[in-house]
């Protein structure tokens, strides 16, 4: 009898810790970045904006405007938290095919507007600290991570929680 070939697939973690805080100090859950079923939507932040110099919504506004001008790049994983003075945001693949990438980056500008709409509210902080000075992606326990509460009607193919 063949033996079960799932059962040599590593257990990923689901979530790791996203660029987002919550007012109690917790992060907002990012999909992990092992799991593969996520395009992230990179914007390069220039050398003038560093941790503080901008406001929380200064930053993600920013962050819209180049995506929303399609000057970012796709990859299979997030560029923050890796020393590159970027953001990145998942956009969950459609199955079973994946969606072409000008629906990638309209939902992508979706996103980041929804982002904005929670800085404003006074939901979250961005970790600017893990933005522009850590130099490796934040290794954080599940109790550290905050669920994206249900009233907040996150996009759907966002692929948090």
């Amino acid at each position: 009898m063949a033996s079960d070939p799932s059962s040599d697939i590593p257990l990923w973690p689901r979530y790791q810790a996203s660029i987002f805080l919550s007012p109690c100090s917790k992060w907002i859950p990012d999909p992990h970045h092992c799991r593969k079923q996520h395009c992230w939507v990179t914007a390069t932040l220039p050398a003038y904006m560093s941790t503080n110099s901008h406001t929380d919504e200064e930053l993600m506004c920013y962050v819209y405007q180049k995506i929303k001008s399609g000057r970012v790049t796709m990859d299979s994983e997030p560029q923050h938290s890796r020393g590159l003075r970027c953001i990145s945001l998942p956009i969950r693949y459609d199955k079973p095919y994946r969606q072409g990438d000008s629906v990638i980056l309209e939902q992508a500008i979706t996103v980041a507007a929804w982002w904005v709409d929670r800085i404003r509210a006074r939901k979250l902080t961005v970790d600017q600290r893990m933005v522009f000075d850590a130099p490796w992606p934040c290794a954080v326990s599940a109790d550290d991570l905050l669920e994206v509460p249900v009233s907040w009607k996150k996009p759907s193919y966002t692929g948090w929680l």
